[in-house]
This record gives C-alpha cells, structure tokens and sequence, in this order.
C-alpha cells in the first residue's frame, strides 16, 4: 500500500486533490495515479521539450514490475533534480519547477509520483505566467488565476480517471475482470 502523506500538516495539496488522490490508491488504481503523474507534466511539458524526454523514459520503466528501472532513473536523474532545486528555482523557476515534476514522475511509490509531479506541474504554470511580463501584476493574481486554472484542470482529470475506475469496479461485479483499479 502506498504511503499517504499526514493530512493533518498537508499544505502542498488542497484538499479537493489530495482526497482524490486517496481516492484512487484506495481503489487500488497504481496505474491510473501513474497515468495522472504523467498527464500532469504533459500539461507543462511543451513548453520544455527536454521535459518530454525523460517522461518518454519513466513510460519506459513503468512497465518493470519491480521498480527497479524507476529507482535507476531516480539516481541517473538525482543530481539534476538537486541542481533545479538548489539553483534553477532562483534563476529560472518555471523551468526547475518543470524539472521537478518530470523527475517526480520517476517515483517507485505511485501514490507519492502524482502528488508530487501535480504539485510541481502547479507550481511550473505559476511561475511560467509569473515570468511573462505582459501576464504579471503587482498582486501577482495572473500567476494565482493560472494556479487555479491548473488545479481545476486537475481534478478533473482525477475525476475522469476515478469515474473509470468506478466503471472497471462495476463491470467486475458482473464476472469480469478487475484488474487494476
């Protein structure tokens, strides 16, 4: 079982995501969480084509049952991941951010892969409104509007992916195969 995070200091995800999230691993949908994972960075991912590389390699290493390629991936990747964070998210944010939630896509755990990866997919449409000049305000409710915009987004991809799993659940009570989710 995937290890959730401990809802009573969560302050990455709003709840509305996150109890989907929970939603989905309690549902047992390993590969729907994986498929959001994805589908969260594919939403950020043109405007960093390099983004699309390594996504290309995790839909490669999610197939190893074992997790052994996704721990590999982890550790060839780990150190740009530490570069985004400790230099890209003061000199190019949108872009480190970018970073983050690719390398995120490439965590063993499902559950923990699209928590994060959402969070920094989030956080990239932020920064990237952020730093367009004819986008900003001094408020900053440009890059707030975009946020929101990419959390709505969210959910409804979480609620297409759990109202299939709800499909799969009642096709299984008709004799058919479960699977997973």
């Amino acid at each position: 079982m995937s290890s959730i995070h401990d809802r009573t200091s969560d302050c990455k995800q709003p709840p509305p995501l996150r109890w989907r999230l929970e939603a989905l691993t309690q549902r047992g949908g390993y590969s729907k969480l994986r498929q959001f994972a994805i589908w969260s960075v594919m939403q950020i991912a043109p405007k960093y084509p390099w983004v699309l590389e390594m996504i290309a390699c995790v839909q490669v290493a999610i197939n190893d049952p074992s997790g052994e390629e996704l721990r590999r991936l982890q550790a060839s990747h780990g150190g740009a991941a530490c570069a985004a964070c400790l230099i890209g998210l003061k000199v190019s944010p949108a872009s480190a951010s970018a970073q983050l939630a690719a390398f995120e896509c490439m965590r063993p755990d499902a559950y923990e892969a699209a928590y994060e990866a959402s969070y920094h997919a989030r956080e990239c449409a932020g920064y990237h409104t952020w730093s367009d000049p004819a986008a900003t305000s001094i408020t900053g409710r440009p890059v707030l509007e975009a946020s929101a915009a990419a959390l709505g987004a969210q959910i409804d991809e979480l609620d297409r992916l759990i109202d299939s799993c709800d499909l799969v659940e009642g096709n299984a009570d008709q004799g058919s195969s479960k699977g997973d989710c």
